[in-house]
């Protein structure tokens, strides 16, 4: 299964074109993110995206060299270790009802 890209608004079109879309990731994480296609949201190329947290308290970030979304979730905290830095997530977790929205900036 792949990423699906839902509610694609066009916000604006011109030499750059914005696109606002709802992304929902893959019911199988690959490690090193999901990628997503320009031509899912209507372009040609991508540029920029930029992401809103998703659902259930992840967090994704933009890998703009390999065009992948990649989806990361907080450590459990110990008393030892109040604080977790972020980690990916495990290949293979299904991540299908995970949802977040990305303005995302090209041509």
């Amino acid at each position: 299964m792949a990423i699906t890209v839902a509610s694609v608004t066009n916000v604006f079109d011109g030499p750059k074109r914005i696109r606002f879309a709802q992304i929902t990731l893959d019911s199988s994480y690959a490690t090193g993110g999901e990628t997503i296609a320009a031509g899912d949201l209507g372009l040609q190329k991508i540029d920029a995206v930029f992401m809103s947290g998703g659902d259930d308290g992840y967090v994704t970030q933009w890998d703009e060299t390999n065009l992948k979304f990649l989806a990361y979730a907080n450590a459990t905290s110990t008393t030892t270790n109040p604080v977790q830095a972020l980690s990916e997530v495990a290949s293979g977790q299904d991540l299908s009802a995970v949802v977040f929205w990305a303005l995302v900036v090209g041509n």
